[in-house]
């Protein structure tokens, strides 16, 4: 079958690339059945920006003899196969430095070049073959443990504050101070800090402890892997969408507490996993270590987690008689924006085209839904939620009525 002008196009480039280096090693004898798979995978991580793990892949996919050596006319076969972005990142194509020929040549050493295999505007480096290479200590931990320690201080500093204590006295599940700053309260929508600030506050120690666990499990993992520059626009993003979502759907209730956070780590774990599964899968039955890490088991303990606080939190909203209810558009607004910005924002280790379409769209949902939440805050206010939702109604534990204590939400 005769060759389109595309593929004279691509085999010519594979020549000019490639075949100097495959040369280099057929001039000894030794290697007349091919280069080591090995040795051509060392060389091929040099001058291309694919992980190692692709790299691997390709070469096991090319070695059609399943003898552990690769020949030129196995390596064509493949490339020619591999699509257009495995090729450009391999560096074919007339606009890239021919590296796989400098890497070739006796005592160069090769530049650093950035790789896009990571989100592109971070310009790090992505060269490991499975998932757990990516965990690092440099920088450790930060913002989690930061805004952790804030948030304990603050629910300390109103536990003992003798005028707070005096009216709000903390208990397991109740003390919150209902007259803070820091509150998000649905009559006072202009003091746009408070749909950012009630996340220092917690209604009751067991309310704090919940939260405060999980940021620090979850939020950790993350940061040791993503960094605290990722993380932290996550997190608090989050929280900003937890109480857009609550002044939409749950217009009349305040509300405290980090679970928009929490769930905006929970999202974004979702979007970590989505992003690396074939990082996440590589190997993962290979030992402990690999199966704890892999996308199949941090999918069953997410499902398990958010699974289980949804189920207690529609048994306390709708089965236990309390002032202190959960506010589900919170968590679900949480969960959402971390999701979708999980997916833009986070560190991607391999690249791949459906997902450079995937960040886009994630990114325009994401913009589209704060902004919805904004204009109806802005333009709606109570009187806009009386005409959307009806008037309030004259019940004891109305949030609008402040002569007895009002409700706060999780």
């Amino acid at each position: 079958m005769a060759q389109t002008t595309k593929e004279r196009q691509i085999r010519r480039e594979i020549d000019e690339s490639f075949r100097p280096l495959f040369e280099r090693y057929e001039a000894d004898p030794s290697n007349a059945e091919g280069v080591p798979m090995a040795q051509l995978s060392e060389r091929l991580l040099e001058s291309s920006t694919l992980p190692r793990m692709r790299i691997n892949a390709m070469l096991r996919r090319a070695d059609a003899d399943a003898n552990n050596r690769i020949t030129y006319g196995e390596f064509v076969v493949e490339m020619t196969r591999a699509d257009d972005d495995t090729r450009r990142r391999m560096g074919i194509g007339r606009r890239f430095i021919n590296r796989a020929v400098l890497t070739a040549v006796p005592g160069h050493r090769p530049r650093t070049v950035d790789s896009p295999d990571t989100f592109s505007p971070w310009g790090e480096q992505a060269e490991m073959e499975s998932f757990s290479d990516a965990y690092d200590c440099r920088p450790p931990p930060i913002f989690i443990p930061l805004i952790t320690a804030a948030e304990i201080a603050v629910f300390l500093y109103y536990a003992l504050e003798p005028a707070s204590r005096a009216k709000w006295p903390v208990t397991a599940s109740s003390g919150c101070p209902m007259d803070s700053p820091l509150l998000y309260d649905p009559r006072k929508r202009w003091e746009a800090w408070r749909f950012l600030s009630y996340m220092l506050l917690h209604n009751g120690y067991i309310h704090l402890i919940f939260n405060c666990l999980v940021q620090l499990i979850l939020g950790v993992l993350l940061e040791l892997v993503h960094k605290l520059w990722r993380v932290g626009p996550v997190y608090l993003l989050g929280v900003v969408a937890g109480s857009l979502a609550s002044s939409c759907f749950d217009p009349r209730i305040a509300l405290v507490g980090a679970s928009g956070g929490c769930y905006a780590l929970i999202g974004a774990h979702f979007a970590n996993v989505l992003l690396n599964w074939e990082e996440m899968q590589h190997d993962w039955l290979k030992n402990p270590v690999s199966f704890f890490g892999s996308g199949v088991f941090r999918l069953i303990v997410l499902l398990l987690l958010a699974g289980g606080d949804t189920g207690l939190a529609v048994y306390n909203r709708f089965f236990i008689d309390t002032r202190s209810q959960t506010s589900f558009a919170a968590h679900g607004g949480g969960f959402v924006a971390g999701l979708l910005i999980g997916v833009p924002l986070l560190r991607n280790i391999d690249v791949k085209q459906w997902e450079r379409v995937m960040f886009w769209i994630f990114l325009v949902l994401y913009v589209l839904l704060m902004t919805a939440g904004i204009m109806f805050n802005i333009f709606c206010g109570n009187e806009g939620v009386d005409l959307c939702y009806g008037p309030p109604r004259p019940t004891p534990n109305s949030l609008l009525q402040f002569a007895t204590r009002p409700p706060p939400v999780r």
